[in-house]
């Protein structure tokens, strides 16, 4: 009776988990570059609601087959999509200095997009030697025009409070009622067993 209490505990505690656990959907698109748009990699973008109410944008990056390495990644957050190239000098995220063929950050957007769509414009240049002498231009979600630019759109469909928060929260409410529930069987089991 006891085993299979706490294999039930065991089912309800993993339940719990899932359900808190954000569904961490990822929204992947191409990086063109040049005034074509020639794919060198991709760009996919999270978005997960914080504890403190804040909202936090994970971006990767992986430039991959062009032989070209990262230099500089820049990321613009906006309301509204994207409609020409704002200098990436002037966007909320700069990372100069940037090395290697995979780029990794978690931005934290603050609490305005909250339930809200946010559109970023990442920009990325790349090189082909290691000094970076001559360096070329990219953007995730490339669009065509004079000059080419990029525009992607996370909406906010899903983003949930991470298990981090509330799911401890959620586990520890599980597990105490389910030790409360076994120390009262074991109460009972003891008191049959002395009335026998």
């Amino acid at each position: 009776m006891k085993k299979k209490f706490l294999l039930f505990v065991a089912v309800a505690s993993i339940g719990v988990v899932s359900v808190i656990t954000p569904a961490f959907a990822a929204t992947t698109v191409d990086i063109g570059q040049g005034n074509v748009g020639t794919k060198i990699g991709t760009a996919s973008y999270t978005r997960t609601l914080q504890g403190d109410g804040s909202k936090v944008i994970g971006v990767s990056i992986d430039i991959t087959g062009s032989g070209e390495h990262l230099t500089k990644v820049h990321v613009c957050t906006a309301a509204e999509p994207f409609t020409k190239r704002i200098p990436p000098g002037q966007c909320q995220f700069v990372f100069d200095g940037v090395t290697g063929t995979t780029f990794t950050r978690d931005l934290n957007i603050g609490s305005g997009y909250v339930g809200k769509q946010v559109c970023l414009q990442n920009h990325v240049d790349v090189a082909l030697d290691a000094d970076a002498t001559v360096t070329n231009t990219g953007y995730a979600a490339w669009v065509a025009g004079s000059p080419f630019y990029g525009s992607v759109c996370l909406d906010p469909t899903g983003t949930q409070v991470p298990v981090g928060t509330w799911g401890a929260l959620g586990l520890s409410a599980v597990v105490a009622v389910a030790l409360g529930a076994l120390f009262v069987v074991s109460r009972r089991s003891s008191s049959n067993a002395t009335q026998a």
